[in-house]
């Protein structure tokens, strides 16, 4: 859409601090010889643009959208994200979190590699979102063991159902626990350790002294989830190593584990 109008400029008061950003982040593509042209929402509605010109940057107002075509713009940018999201899960499911890449994912997705990151800054921002993914999927599979057990039994069906979602989701379950990705706000692993916790303090009356802070509930959830996740990273990276079955090495860490716990019912 090409600019109309070159007379008046953007919104004074609020708009000039978000335009100023967005002038540092084009002037630093311009440098790098990309094509700027980038394109701001205002409160009232109204479509700017600064465009990188000879002389600088101009702002251009292009045009006013109404509340149907800004929604409408919306929902196709969060289609768009999800399509994408959908092809990375794809690819790290068939062939691992190495074989993702932007170039591999625009092809994929038949965008060129510049576009996908009109939507995502990075590989680690897409890596970021299946890692929460596959961590909530965890989550979900912790909860289905039954919950009116012995503690103990209640453990081993968690370990059981935490075994199978690693032996069946490999690269995701890598991917959520394994593969090295930059910071990001938040711990996605959050919704595992509740579901952890809830297995062990199903019963709060019987989850032993709480006073004596080695048995905390979080410490026992956390050890839980380290053997859980020792076991289920041998069975999937060296099974060589294993000469028990992986169903006696869960039963044995559990009760050598729990063992000694005051209150949990065997």
């Amino acid at each position: 859409m090409s600019p109309t109008s070159c007379q008046t400029a953007p919104p004074r008061v609020r708009q000039r601090k978000d335009y100023s950003s967005s002038r540092n982040l084009a002037q630093g593509l311009s440098r790098l010889g990309f094509p700027v042209l980038i394109v701001v929402w205002t409160s009232d509605q109204s479509v700017w643009s600064w465009r990188h010109t000879p002389y600088g940057f101009a702002a251009f107002q292009v045009s006013n959208m109404s509340d149907a075509e800004l929604e409408s713009k919306s929902l196709q940018r969060i289609k768009t994200r999800e399509r994408i999201v959908a092809a990375a899960r794809d690819i790290v499911t068939r062939e691992g979190y190495a074989a993702l890449s932007m170039r591999r994912l625009a092809g994929a997705v038949a965008y060129s590699p510049a576009a996908l990151y009109m939507h995502f800054a990075s590989r680690d921002e897409i890596a970021h979102i299946l890692r929460r993914e596959a961590l909530a999927a965890l989550a979900l599979a912790l909860d289905e063991p039954p919950v009116d057990a012995a503690d103990i039994h209640r453990v081993q069906a968690l370990g059981r159902a935490w075994l199978n979602f690693a032996r069946t989701q490999p690269a995701l379950y890598l991917l959520g626990f394994i593969e090295r990705l930059s910071e990001a706000p938040g711990d996605p692993a959050a919704p595992v350790l509740h579901s952890v916790r809830r297995a062990l303090n199903h019963n709060p009356g019987e989850t032993g002294d709480q006073s004596v802070p080695t048995y905390g509930l979080d410490a026992r959830a956390e050890a839980v989830m380290a053997v859980l996740h020792g076991l289920a990273t041998l069975q999937l990276l060296q099974p060589a190593m294993l000469t028990v079955p992986i169903e006696g090495l869960l039963q044995l860490s559990v009760k050598s584990l729990l063992r000694g716990w005051p209150g949990l019912r065997g």
